[in-house]
């Protein structure tokens, strides 16, 4: 029975995961509203629309109830188009967030199953380095060189993923 229940719940997280939509930057459109811009390098007063960043925006799906869902937008140094646009189907709202230089990780409400996101800058290029659902409990940790998600469910070589700080972005362990 054990076993029956985790294969569902990898179904599960796998149309999670086909619902959602990674694109690169161009065709797809930006929700409007900003809820918030991350950056852990900002080296002006103008960083917001010049610095590497990642932002958390909200796309309103039914005005009447302020529903939506929320949309990861990530941009290079420079640049005035965004590197990365990700925009789930299913996800509305966050449980928790970490942040080290160049690596971004978000858990997201998504009913039975908590998605994960982590966004890591490579040579200043941002990317999806981890992606996938957890049932149970998923503990986020950051000491400002290393960002560690760890799911309590999962057998050990698949439970910890550590990211790394380094001065061109992140790499991971």
């Amino acid at each position: 029975m054990g076993e029956v229940l985790r294969r569902i719940e990898r179904l599960v997280v796998l149309l999670a995961t086909l619902a959602t939509a990674i694109t690169a930057a161009g065709p797809g459109e930006l929700c409007s509203e900003v809820v918030a811009s991350l950056s852990t390098m900002p080296s002006r007063a103008d960083w917001n629309s010049t610095a590497q960043r990642v932002e958390i925006r909200r796309c309103v799906l039914f005005p009447e109830r302020g529903t939506g869902r929320l949309q990861l937008v990530a941009w290079r140094k420079g640049d005035e188009r965004p590197a990365l646009v990700f925009t789930p189907e299913l996800y509305d709202g966050l449980v928790q967030m970490a942040m080290i230089e160049g690596v971004y990780a978000f858990q997201f409400m998504a009913g039975l199953v908590q998605p994960v996101v982590v966004i890591v800058f490579e040579g200043g290029q941002p990317r999806i380095a981890l992606h996938r659902g957890s049932r149970g409990r998923t503990k986020i940790t950051s000491d400002g060189m290393r960002l560690v998600v760890e799911f309590d469910e999962e057998p050990s070589e698949n439970r910890r993923h550590e990211f790394h700080r380094t001065n061109s972005g992140a790499r991971r362990w």
